[in-house]
């Protein structure tokens, strides 16, 4: 606690002074309650992804606390995110449950004049996959969707930006691999993206990640990610999303691969300015034993179904409720990897878990 509140003194000196200088300062504050209906005991995992740790479930709780400040490139700029308190991935942010602060984005952006405008990045930035992103808020519900937890948060490198029309844009990066502010192995990852837009209302972009992300060389992980949204009109917008993963000298057995795949579908309504609605239906294959996706090796497949509701109070201000449905088709009958309460130490599994959720949003 003394660590944050100093830290966050310092930058609100130091960043103070200097709006004039195009400097933009923003954050929020995204705080919630969720309840489980399986009643598990404290500290047993409620559900996979749902953005929550496990064992937090009845607690009100700072999901995240955010600052940013950021400048854009004009020819150079720069992007600095800071988490507090986040419950919530923190590790994968290159901190540990134990950490105040995790820093999700640090980076340089330089826009040259080669061409249509090539821009370099170089630092800790967001990864290009997947349609969830770290900050719920910018997600049509509440709780992270199952293939969240297929792909990585961050990289930390070098990505390279290009239009090559004004509908087209291509990205190239090389990094550290998935989540690693420093290299644990002396291999390198390489990322590729197309974004295409073939309309005002319409984007489509398909994603690869190749490269050394386990302990050795060896351990190589391809993700391939498409996504697609589109506008039918201002009020309704949907999406569709794609991710298959393939580990080598990941699976049950020495020298085999374990792949998975995993696809999404949703969609937000808006029936007035301050009332909308969200509904999430996702799958994903994990392979079994194999665990390619990393939900158990006791899991053979799972899914989600997610409705959210949305409240605007003012224009920083949003409350949304929410209920999800997960459900995992298990390799054993017998076995479970949610929490609840049919043992007397309240530890037992089940196959599916219902949660209830609510969240206040603030952005400034």
């Amino acid at each position: 606690m003394r660590r944050f509140l100093f830290t966050l003194a310092g930058l609100s000196l130091m960043f103070a002074p200097v709006q004039a200088q195009d400097i933009k300062i923003g954050g929020l504050l995204d705080v919630g309650f969720l309840h489980n209906f399986n009643d598990p005991a404290k500290g047993v995992a409620e559900g996979i992804s749902n953005g929550f740790s496990g064992g937090n479930e009845d607690s009100f709780q700072v999901t995240l606390a955010q600052l940013s400040v950021s400048k854009e490139a004009d020819p150079v700029g720069f992007n600095l995110k800071l988490d507090f308190f986040q419950t919530a991935g923190s590790s994968q942010l290159g901190g540990n449950t134990g950490d105040d602060i995790a820093l999700q984005a640090a980076n340089i952006v330089w826009k040259t004049d080669v061409g249509n405008g090539l821009s370099v990045t170089a630092g800790k930035m967001e990864t290009l996959v997947g349609h969830d992103v770290i900050e719920s808020a910018s997600n049509p519900h509440m709780t992270h969707g199952l293939l969240f937890a297929i792909v990585p948060l961050t990289h930390t490198g070098v990505r390279f930006s290009y239009p090559v029309m004004d509908n087209v844009n291509l990205k190239l990066g090389i990094n550290n691999g998935a989540d690693r502010d420093i290299d644990n192995n002396h291999g390198k990852s390489l990322e590729a993206q197309i974004g295409v837009s073939p309309s005002e209302s319409w984007w489509a972009g398909l994603t690869f990640n190749y490269g050394a992300e386990g302990a050795t060389e060896a351990n190589k992980t391809l993700i391939i990610n498409f996504v697609t949204t589109y506008d039918f009109t201002e009020e309704l917008s949907a999406y569709a999303e794609f991710t298959y993963a393939d580990r080598e000298n990941a699976g049950a057995v020495v020298n085999t691969d374990a792949s998975g795949y995993g696809f999404g579908v949703g969609a937000t309504y808006w029936a007035t300015d301050v009332y909308g609605l969200s509904a999430r239906f996702e799958y994903a294959d994990n392979d079994g034993a194999d665990n390619a996706l990393g939900f158990g090796a006791t899991t053979d497949s799972i899914w989600d179904i997610t409705l959210t509701g949305h409240v605007k109070l003012t224009d920083s201000l949003t409350f949304r409720i929410e209920f999800r449905h997960d459900n995992a088709d298990m390799v054993a009958p017998a076995t479970g990897i949610f929490g609840d309460d049919s043992l007397a130490s309240g530890a037992g599994t089940d196959d599916s878990v219902n949660t209830l959720g609510v969240q206040l949003l603030y952005s400034f």
